[in-house]
């Protein structure tokens, strides 16, 4: 499913375009036509459009001054900007502010619906971009705790291996070379009891310590 706003003054030029959408769409977008440069950026809150199709001149705001706000708060949103002036300095300043087209009017129908399948196939590799990335995110929240375990293990009762060190380092994005680590390990009824300590010192040269306390009850 796509959402789509048309917006034009023209109330012909946006029931044209919405024929065309539907005729060639289908079920597969939700439309909604606005005829101004200020409703756009209401629709774009309220709304919110993965295509706009729109005319740059309308009254009020125009339709560039719609796109340089709609971008302060969207900047996924694709702009087909269609219009009767033929001026490159319009279709320099759409493009610039991310237009993906611009559509001279009259228009054909076969523009039109090449410009909005071409718009269709950049939200859907954003799409599936997007659904890569939560996937990996995903198995990134079940492995970190791994190899946080696995770092610290290392740290605390294994033989430092710099190679070793600096993959943990590189996977955990610890930049830092220096650190302090304190554990401490009580004995039964809260008395005796061990501790090991490792100091302050290079990652790759940690030194270990033991120390222990005759009471924990005054630690």
């Amino acid at each position: 499913m796509y959402k789509i706003l048309i917006a034009d003054d023209e109330g012909i030029v946006l029931d044209s375009l919405k024929f065309i959408l539907e005729q060639n769409f289908g079920d597969n977008c939700q439309i909604e036509m606005v005829k101004s440069g200020r409703a756009v950026i209401e629709q774009a809150r309220q709304f919110v459009p993965d295509i706009a199709i729109m005319d740059i001149q309308m009254p009020g705001i125009n339709g560039i001054e719609a796109m340089k706000e709609v971008r302060t708060f969207n900047k996924s949103l694709v702009f087909i900007v269609i219009s009767a002036y033929d001026k490159f300095s319009f279709a320099q300043e759409a493009i610039n502010l991310g237009a993906l087209d611009y559509i001279t009017k009259p228009f054909a129908k076969e523009t039109v619906v090449s410009a909005v399948e071409n718009a269709m196939e950049i939200i859907n590799r954003d799409r599936n971009k997007r659904s890569k990335d939560l996937l990996v995110w995903e198995k990134l929240q079940t492995v970190v705790p791994i190899i946080e375990n696995g770092f610290i293990n290392l740290v605390l009762f294994q033989d430092i291996n710099s190679e070793e060190m600096e993959r943990y380092c590189s996977l955990l994005d610890i930049t830092a070379r220096y650190g302090s680590i304190v554990t401490l390990e009580f004995g039964e009824n809260g008395r005796g009891g061990g501790g090991r300590w490792i100091r302050q010192s290079d990652w790759h040269q940690c030194e270990t310590a033991k120390q222990r306390f005759p009471d924990s009850r005054n630690h």
